[in-house]
């Protein structure tokens, strides 16, 4: 069995700090095929915080710490960033997004 590991589910959640523990580690070499990236702005179970979809360095969530420690874990799946990057007029965020991208290879290179 695979799963998907949703960081803002988990920051939802209060259990980023639990999934970045030895405790868990296991899932990180095996079982978590496959990452959503999206940040979390609000406090545990703040279902108003849930609906946006925002991008790293928007919300709470330590990118930084969280690729470090798949660097550490030897982490060999896929990442998908989930995050809204059309403005409420419809016109595409290319630079944002871009930004994002930049940022996220920034942490990769850090390995």
């Amino acid at each position: 069995v695979s799963f998907t590991f949703d960081i803002r589910f988990a920051a939802f959640h209060g259990l980023v700090d639990a999934f970045l523990s030895e405790e868990y580690g296991w899932l990180w070499e095996g079982p978590i095929k496959h990452i959503h990236i999206g940040d979390f702005a609000g406090e545990p179970m703040d279902w108003g915080a849930l609906r946006s979809c925002l991008h790293p360095r928007e919300g709470k969530i330590d990118f930084q710490r969280f690729f470090a420690y798949l660097a550490k874990v030897g982490y060999k799946g896929t990442v998908t960033v989930e995050s809204t990057s059309v403005a409420e007029d419809g016109r595409m965020l290319t630079e944002k997004l871009n930004d994002t991208f930049a940022y996220l290879r920034s942490l990769e290179m850090q390995k």
